[in-house]
């Protein structure tokens, strides 16, 4: 969920009849949760909403709201398709190197560090791998996203060493 206001910088007709916007002047831009671009018809941007049965500013057991770490995975992936193309803009091509796209590392919680990146002349793919189960049985789920921004979940068992 998202709630934008648009404010543009505006003086008094000569004639008070009304008010224009100044001519050449950009207009100012609020939303209640970061986006990360001045662009606010990107859904997967937007802020997460938790309801509660709880009155306001009552201490509520389990109300404090923490993103699942999927999502955490996702802002990066989004970060690495949303750079991606700026530098394709700039150079004409992708890159596999994220340093070039000035993605810094960062502590997720369960996931690996670094990000996965590959490329093709036309395209390229992106993924945040987490440990979800370290047992015998365990497994990953790698988060995924492609140069046309489509992301999904994959989910592989974790490799196993040559003495396993």
């Amino acid at each position: 969920m998202n709630f934008s206001r648009v404010e543009w910088q505006v003086e008094a007709e000569p004639d008070n009849e009304g008010y224009a916007k100044v001519e050449g002047a950009s207009a100012d831009n609020w939303v209640w949760s970061p986006q990360g671009l001045i662009q606010m018809h990107l859904p997967e941007q937007w802020g997460f909403v938790r309801f509660s049965t709880a009155a306001v500013g009552a201490e509520a057991p389990g109300a404090a709201f923490e993103l699942p770490p999927e999502e955490e995975a996702k802002l990066l992936l989004r970060e690495i398709y949303y750079r991606q193309r700026e530098f394709r803009q700039e150079t004409g091509h992708y890159t596999d190197n994220l340093d070039s796209l000035g993605v810094g590392h960062r502590l997720m919680r369960n996931f690996m560090w670094p990000p996965g990146l590959e490329v093709t002349q036309y395209q390229f793919e992106a993924w945040a791998e987490e440990e979800v189960d370290l047992h015998e049985d365990g497994q990953i789920n790698r988060w995924v996203i492609r140069q046309d921004s489509k992301t999904w979940k994959v989910v592989a068992p974790l490799p196993r060493g040559p003495a396993e």
